[in-house]
């Protein structure tokens, strides 16, 4: 019974990958220029298996700014996973 119990309390703690997804966005906003902010995409979707997710997020930076470096390196990142 302590699995299915550190399970729950495991669930109940982890972050849903979407509210990380937005701490990812937020941080981006915050500093564009901060390829950790845009690694975080990364982390994220390897975590939580949400790739396509991630993905769709940084192609939206591209399409802000298309020759953001950082965004295309997170986004091919994400899709060599």
């Amino acid at each position: 019974m302590l699995p299915a119990a550190a399970l729950a309390v495991t669930l109940i703690t982890t972050p849903s990958a979407s509210a990380e997804l937005d701490e990812c966005d937020a941080r981006v906003v915050a500093d564009p220029a901060d390829l950790d902010a845009y690694y975080c995409y990364h982390l994220v979707a390897r975590r939580g298996q949400r790739h396509r997710e991630a993905a769709v997020r940084l192609r939206a930076h591209l399409q802000r700014g298309a020759r953001n470096d950082w965004a295309r390196l997170a986004l091919d990142s994400v899709r060599a996973d």
